[in-house]
């Protein structure tokens, strides 16, 4: 199993970090609203396509992602999950550097219901990232690229 690439240096054995990413790395003004703890790359396959697992924390209770009454994630949830999954790796795995705007084109999310119910603890998703059609200027900056989420 591939080495979990970390903000902070864990001690080895030690598990799973329970810090979030950097929120510049997310574009997040609030700590509150980072919803990643991590990332792993998994596979690269030269120009093709580059795999990444990421790692994340749900809250149990927000006004926007978790149903008023409390039993379910919002389908709004997993969006920002994968918009913060692929700002995430634009900068830390494509060196896409800080201050530079997105554009999201387009985003599709098929959920099942019956795995979006708010537990006893936070929900702890795995994001499994496929990204491909990295585009590069003549310089060799990132400036576009197609990011496949699975979440679970």
């Amino acid at each position: 199993m591939p080495e979990s690439r970390r903000f902070t240096q864990a001690p080895a054995g030690s598990g799973l970090l329970t810090a979030t990413v950097p929120r510049e790395f997310v574009h997040r003004a609030a700590v509150a609203e980072i919803l990643l703890t991590g990332w792993t790359r998994v596979h690269t396959d030269g120009l093709d396509a580059d795999r990444f697992t990421i790692t994340a924390q749900w809250p149990r209770a927000h006004q926007l992602h978790v149903s008023p009454d409390r039993s379910a994630y919002e389908p709004l949830l997993i969006a920002e999950t994968v918009r913060q999954c692929g700002a995430l790796l634009a900068h830390a795995a494509y060196q896409v550097p800080l201050g530079h705007q997105f554009v999201l084109q387009e985003l599709r999310v098929d959920t099942r219901p019956e795995h979006l119910a708010v537990g006893a603890a936070p929900a702890e998703p795995v994001i499994d990232i496929t990204v491909t059609a990295v585009r590069r200027r003549a310089d060799g900056q990132v400036f576009g690229a197609r990011v496949d989420a699975q979440l679970l």
